[in-house]
């Protein structure tokens, strides 16, 4: 993909978690959130629009809200090597046009979903999946005849030439080894928190390293993400194992771009999730797909909303994750709280 030429020069950019769209639907008669933005621009995401497909019969009324805000659409600019970078593309297409273009990829984004995502539904206790050895040759398999079939679709395109496939094909086989590689790290960490009574692991492990939501809500800022460190590193699990900050956040596990750079996205969805694994501020109810779901996108809402100037959301816990992980990272996006009481927003 070819980096559009000019840069964004327009009124700062407001990031809308989907509590906040939903309000406006709830509550059409109140008009005070919209003039919040009349000096901002407000933006959205395929994020976005994934939660509006997950929204069941108000698909219309979200996208209209979109229209109605003249919200425009961002994504993370993908380099010619199919790389994530640190930039984004913004464009003031059409919400309806951007929702069909998604529920076009839905099937193949799904895929990749389920796959990448398992291991991790299996720590929080979905009992619902296959044992860790059996789900990690499964999404082994899962992952392979996802991206051949990627492969394969792009190369029935008559638009790619021989080069463009060749760097897709490296892309491919780079993406295979580092899913290789997660899974195997990711393996290796739940079997030492497995039991034979089919307890949940998140319990165990918190319940091992002797650490846990009591102590760490209570952890005051600045610098949260180095103060939770600080409390775990002398602990079982992370003792005597020269751990550093970057790797307990998982951060030094994902595979740098071929100039040697991590994607500050990818560094924000590692970091989310720790931070839940650990218990800060942690979702509940991981265990159950929705409840999963709505996690995943939550961290894929502060990954995005790391591009914006703003991020207005009314989920205390997403809130909270996201300061620490933006301060940690020196992320310029500001976090605004919206708290709606008795119906009414202050």
């Amino acid at each position: 993909m070819i980096k559009p030429k000019h840069n964004y020069t327009g009124k700062p950019t407001a990031y809308l978690d989907h509590n906040i769209l939903n309000y406006f639907l709830r509550h059409p008669e109140t008009s005070a959130f919209e003039k919040i933005f009349e000096e901002q621009q407000v933006v959205y995401s395929d994020e976005t629009l994934r939660e509006i497909k997950r929204s069941k019969g108000k698909e219309n009324d979200f996208l209209n809200k979109l229209k109605k805000l003249n919200a425009m659409h961002f994504k993370i600019f993908v380099d010619e090597n199919h790389q994530s970078t640190n930039d984004a593309i913004i464009s003031d297409a059409d919400p309806f046009e951007q929702y069909a273009r998604l529920c076009e990829q839905l099937h193949i984004i799904d895929k990749i979903y389920t796959a990448t995502n398992n291991t991790l539904r299996k720590f929080h206790g979905d009992k619902s999946l296959p044992s860790i050895e059996e789900l990690d040759q499964q999404q082994s398999s899962d992952f392979i005849m996802i991206l051949e079939e990627l492969m394969q679709k792009k190369s029935n395109t008559d638009t790619l030439t021989s080069e463009q496939l060749t760097k897709l094909n490296n892309y491919i086989s780079r993406t295979l080894q580092h899913q290789k590689t997660i899974q195997e790290l990711s393996t290796k960490m739940m079997l030492n928190y497995q039991r034979d009574d089919n307890a949940s692991m998140i319990n165990t492990y918190r319940a091992k390293v002797g650490i846990g939501p009591l102590e760490l809500n209570n952890v005051k800022g600045p610098k949260i993400i180095e103060k939770i460190w600080s409390l775990h590193k002398d602990l079982d699990g992370y003792k005597g194992r020269n751990f550093s900050i970057e790797d307990f956040l998982g951060i030094n596990y994902i595979p740098s771009n071929l100039n040697g750079c991590i994607p500050t996205s990818s560094k924000i969805i590692s970091a989310y999730n720790v931070l839940n694994v650990i218990g800060y501020f942690n979702d509940s109810d991981l265990k159950l797909n929705r409840r999963f779901t709505s996690a995943t996108s939550d961290a894929n809402h502060v990954a995005l909303a790391s591009f914006a100037d703003t991020l207005y959301s009314s989920d205390i816990g997403m809130i909270k994750k996201g300061r620490a992980i933006y301060e940690f990272l020196d992320v310029r996006t500001k976090i605004i709280t919206i708290n709606v009481i008795d119906n009414r927003p202050l």
